[in-house]
């Protein structure tokens, strides 16, 4: 995906993840969206790069793997496609 950085409802649509899933994962610390202010409002954002981690942690809850579980291993994907 090369897409630019985009909102949650966004991320969710492109992901298959609900924006709760997505939530979740930044409250474990699993991913860490940038932040854009806009008046007093904060809103997150996602760009190509988590998009694709999201996207490889979705994959891997719909095989069945826990939430911990498709967090470590869509991280060692990310190494092994970098490596």
């Amino acid at each position: 995906m090369n897409i630019p950085n985009v909102s949650i409802a966004v991320a969710s649509q492109l992901t298959g993840l609900t924006p709760r899933q997505i939530r979740y994962l930044e409250q474990i610390a699993a991913i860490y969206p940038e932040y854009i202010e806009v008046g007093s409002t904060r809103h997150r954002r996602y760009g190509t790069a988590l998009l694709d981690k999201l996207s490889r942690i979705k994959t891997l809850l719909d095989k069945g793997y826990t939430t911990t579980a498709a967090v470590s291993i869509a991280e060692g994907l990310k190494e092994e496609e970098d490596g």
